[in-house]
């Protein structure tokens, strides 16, 4: 069985934070101050998921996921620099370069991404 590969975490963080400058745009100057510590947090999550990637069930990871995207949504709100349909984007693409980077080294993770 081949070993996965070593994840890069602050790689990640930085795919992340280009994920989500590309959704908001112009908006980031005002945005990231207020969402900088939750895009951290991210990472943060990322490594627990890596840690535990042969442990976490399906329903752990789902209400991970739920949580923290809905913690990053409200943060975007709370910045007022962007609209609800943005924050929500935002979020998915924050989780999706997370995603990626654990789909990427670990591509046989019993969980859905």
């Amino acid at each position: 069985m081949a070993q996965a590969a070593s994840i890069n975490w602050n790689n990640v963080g930085t795919q992340i934070l280009q994920a989500v400058a590309n959704v908001v745009r112009g908006a980031w100057t005002t945005a990231a101050p207020v969402v900088e510590a939750q895009l951290q947090g991210l990472v943060a999550a990322g490594r627990r998921i890596e840690a535990e990637s042969k442990s976490m069930k399906q329903a752990e990871y789902d209400d991970l996921k739920q949580t923290l995207s809905s913690e990053l949504q409200f943060k975007f709100l709370m910045s007022g620099a962007i609209a609800a349909v943005v924050a929500q984007q935002a979020a998915a693409a924050a989780w999706n370069a997370l995603a990626s980077a654990i789909k990427a080294a670990y591509p046989a993770i019993g969980l859905v991404l």
